[in-house]
């Protein structure tokens, strides 16, 4: 049913258990599985360039997170998987992730619990992705609590 998912992980808890999800649907359809991790521009102001080291930094930071993944996955004995680091607004690089690699399902985490206002204004990587969708399916597991 599905031969390729795309996974989008920042290392979060909840993303933590939508790679788990993306994986166990994987082996069951012995998916691909395509790990993203987006990382988004920082706005500097006074129309000042973005200082190298700080680019490199978050390349190290998306790295790390890419890495971590990998280790789970490698625990899991999944052998399809290609892991993709992208620069730019998280929604729009999933989706244009999940366009270009063609892809069956989009597995995301939702990392809060905001309500409608707070959709509206700030808005989230989830709802984003779900109107951004055209052609494909969407898993958002569900937020989950920072355990102590």
């Amino acid at each position: 049913m599905y031969s390729k998912i795309l996974i989008a992980y920042d290392g979060s808890p909840s993303a933590k258990l939508a790679l788990s999800k993306a994986c166990e649907i994987a082996m069951q359809f012995h998916s691909e599985l395509l790990v993203t991790t987006v990382i988004e521009p920082i706005e500097i102001f006074y129309g000042e360039p973005i200082p190298p080291e700080i680019i490199s930094k978050q390349k190290e930071i998306a790295q790390r997170i890419i890495e971590r993944a990998k280790k789970y996955i490698e625990s899991m004995g999944l052998e399809k998987v290609r892991y993709i680091i992208k620069t730019g607004i998280p929604a729009n690089e999933i989706v244009k992730t999940a366009d270009e690699e063609n892809v069956d399902l989009i597995v995301i985490g939702r990392k809060s619990k905001k309500g409608i206002l707070e959709r509206v204004l700030v808005g989230s990587v989830s709802h984003s992705v779900l109107n951004l969708v055209t052609n494909r399916d969407v898993l958002i597991t569900p937020y989950t609590e920072k355990e102590d």
